[in-house]
């Protein structure tokens, strides 16, 4: 869990975690499972969840997740990924209808969609209410449980009921 306040760097620090910026200074290495990195991280295995969702407005849920469908994946896992966030009943539905809280458990579908052993993960409970964030909990206890990992950008005292490392960013004294 990595935690401070508005502009400390924590949503920097996964996007540099992600590959999708570089560090200013210094170097990165990782590894985790097979997969090594320094300064160029693989994409395989990393799941990411951002502030946006990462879905489009003008298609239904599960047009959405089955653009994120693996090539070894059928509709069943959409219908798993969809019933475990609880949108079953809106799976028809336009994204742009649905609610901030909705569109955010349809991003954690599709982040499950992704079967990824890394989460990067940046405000999971924003604009959820407290079954949303209650789900965000359990959903990290199940993928830590099945030897996943995550690093988690959160305001939030989100409590998941595995084992944490907290890391808090503080912004630098203006000079």
């Amino acid at each position: 869990m990595v935690r401070g306040t508005n502009g400390s760097g924590k949503t920097s620090l996964l996007r540099v975690l992600a590959g999708f910026n570089r560090a200013k200074t210094g170097a990165l290495g990782f590894r985790f499972g097979s997969d090594d990195w320094v300064d160029e991280p693989t994409q395989h295995g990393l799941g990411w969840l951002g502030h946006q969702n990462g879905l489009s407005d003008a298609l239904n849920s599960v047009e959405n997740l089955r653009f994120w469908l693996g090539s070894d994946q059928d509709e069943a896992d959409i219908e798993r990924v969809l019933a475990t966030v609880e949108m079953t009943d809106l799976q028809m539905q336009p994204v742009h209808t649905l609610s901030a809280g909705q569109r955010r458990r349809l991003g954690l579908a599709r982040l499950l969609l992704g079967n990824h052993s890394l989460w990067l993960i940046d405000e999971p409970g924003a604009n959820l209410d407290r079954d949303g964030s209650a789900l965000v909990e359990t959903l990290l206890e199940q993928h830590i449980k099945k030897s996943g990992c995550a690093i988690i950008a959160s305001h939030e005292k989100l409590q998941p009921d595995v084992p944490t490392s907290f890391l808090t960013l503080q912004t630098a004294p203006a000079s």
